[in-house]
């Protein structure tokens, strides 16, 4: 049974943080590079997209190869939704493409290197009437550095607005009582028994 757009009661969300360093390193004791959630938070009516992280993408020195290659992973983060939290796992790809070019000058030479970095989707359900379906898939690339990105997702609401006890006007409630009372006179003065007189 589907619930109308407003009968549904608006809930909070937070996104979570998390942090991976390494990915996709073949240099020892290298650190890059490194993907970076930041958690969001809102509120959610009806449902919709809702942003839920800022994601941070750090390149830097990660292999001495020049020949790109491919590395999967995932991130995860715990996310609460209406009071309910669960654990997100998102997967992830990226694409080392290895040293691009070295520049040199008076100061010495500086490697540049360029990898991207794609977010895949995933799905958890937060109680019975709230679900995250879908994350928008996110890539992000960056040349020796932090580029910035909004991860998105899609959430199903349909947490029902909790019933309200109708207020009673004091006015109306003593117009009730008179009529009540009336009505109590009425019927006891009919079910008075008869008296009989002598001939």
């Amino acid at each position: 049974m589907s619930i109308p757009a407003w009968s549904v009661e608006t809930v909070s969300y937070n996104g979570g943080s998390a942090s991976i360093t390494g990915i996709g390193n073949q240099l020892p004791g290298g650190t890059y590079d490194q993907l970076s959630l930041s958690g969001l938070s809102g509120t959610l009516g009806n449902s919709g997209t809702i942003d839920l992280n800022t994601v941070d993408f750090t390149v830097g020195a990660n292999t001495n190869s020049t020949s790109p290659y491919t590395v999967t992973g995932s991130i995860s983060e715990k996310v609460t939704i209406a009071g309910v939290t669960d654990t997100l796992i998102i997967p992830y790809s990226e694409t080392v493409n290895g040293i691009r070019y070295v520049s040199c000058g008076n100061f010495g030479c500086s490697t540049m290197y360029e990898d991207s970095i794609t977010l895949g989707t995933t799905s958890a359900s937060f109680g019975p009437n709230v679900e995250l379906i879908s994350l928008s898939p996110l890539t992000l690339d960056s040349y020796n550095g932090t580029v910035s990105r909004t991860l998105t997702a899609y959430v199903t609401n349909k947490t029902p607005v909790p019933a309200v006890a109708p207020e009673i006007d004091p006015a109306s409630a003593a117009s009730g009582i008179s009529l009540l009372l009336g009505c109590l006179m009425v019927f006891i003065g009919r079910r008075r028994p008869r008296t009989l007189t002598a001939a």
